[in-house]
């Protein structure tokens, strides 16, 4: 053998040992994908896992369900869509609304499910892109749209919470009564748990921006400013829901869950007030929070949020030994 041929099998040899008597590496193992309809789901009064088609036979049965999701978060967005689908078809009088669009789509709306314009065209009249229409909003609307029920535009547009934040509900007021028709504005600003809860996030957010020494996004608005904006949204919502409940029950909103989260008591969700108030004794809400996190049995600070509370936050990935 040459001595050139037997150093290379010789380091070859060696390399091969080496390697065996390294430590496996640790590989990231994929999540496995999740089917929204498993998702454990939570009796907001800590009694225990609900299962889903008790969810289903409850929310189909109640006058107004409000799911309160986190915006983006696509397994939660994907079990409100499968459970609008589910309660569609345990009452096929169920009407879906969403804050997502704002009264001036309606017409929109209407118009695409009545086949008059097609889905490039609706996204265009309502200004859809992918970043604020993802699947599981479309989801939703094409279930209502392949059902023939409504799909109703609930919230005020921005131009006019804007307007609120800014001059104040006296020059929404100014408005002439087709303007008005957009928005509804709150009698009063109510003092209780909820502006209370509004009022502590804002301040964080504040604290936060002097923390970091950077700008206030909005130089000059204080924080009952955007309370205004936001009782703006919630009483738009809730007379939106109560006017559509002529169409059919249960009225589905589909809500970003601050305005729905805590509404099982009076006092601790605007929306949820302003629902009730318009509701007859015998008309009943139920309030469905989906929180982006991860919890194997309801959280102590989740007992009441809701009537029923899931969990769609993503576990930490498993390492797999790559031997």
């Amino acid at each position: 053998m040459h001595a050139r041929t037997a150093l290379t099998l010789t380091l070859s040899i060696a390399a091969t040992l080496l390697t065996a008597c390294q430590a496996p590496k640790r590989v990231i193992e994929a999540p496995e994908p999740v089917n929204p309809r498993q998702v454990p789901i939570f009796a907001g009064d800590a009694s225990g896992v609900v299962p889903w088609e008790t969810v289903v036979d409850t929310c189909a049965n109640a006058t107004v369900v409000l799911i309160g999701e986190t915006h983006g978060q696509e397994l939660g967005l994907a079990l409100a869509a499968d459970l609008f689908e589910d309660i569609l078809a345990a009452n096929p009088r169920a009407v879906l609304a969403m804050e997502f669009y704002e009264r001036d789509h309606q017409v929109h709306l209407n118009d695409y499910n009545a086949g008059i314009t097609n889905a490039e065209q609706f996204d265009t009249a309502t200004f859809r892109t992918a970043s604020n229409n993802p699947p599981g909003h479309r989801r939703m609307v094409e279930s209502a749209r392949a059902a023939g029920r409504p799909v109703i535009a609930a919230n005020s547009p921005r131009r006019y919470t804007r307007l609120a934040r800014t001059e104040g509900y006296d020059r929404l007021r100014s408005l002439t009564g087709e303007q008005q028709r957009l928005f509804e504005i709150p009698g009063t600003i109510p003092d209780n748990a909820y502006t209370d809860r509004f009022r502590a996030i804002m301040g964080q957010m504040r604290s936060a921006d002097d923390s970091e020494k950077a700008a206030p996004t909005m130089p000059g608005m204080g924080v009952d400013d955007f309370l205004r904006a936001q009782l703006l949204w919630d009483y738009t919502m809730a007379d939106s829901v109560s006017d559509a409940i002529d169409l059919g029950a249960p009225v589905v909103l589909v809500v970003g869950q601050f305005h729905s989260d805590f509404g099982t008591e009076a006092g601790k969700s605007a929306l949820t007030d302003a629902i009730a108030e318009r509701l007859l004794p015998n008309q009943s809400v139920i309030i469905v929070s989906v929180q982006d996190a991860v919890a194997g049995s309801l959280r102590v600070e989740d007992v009441g949020r809701a009537h029923f509370v899931t969990y769609v936050g993503t576990p930490e990935p498993a390492e797999a030994a790559d031997n």
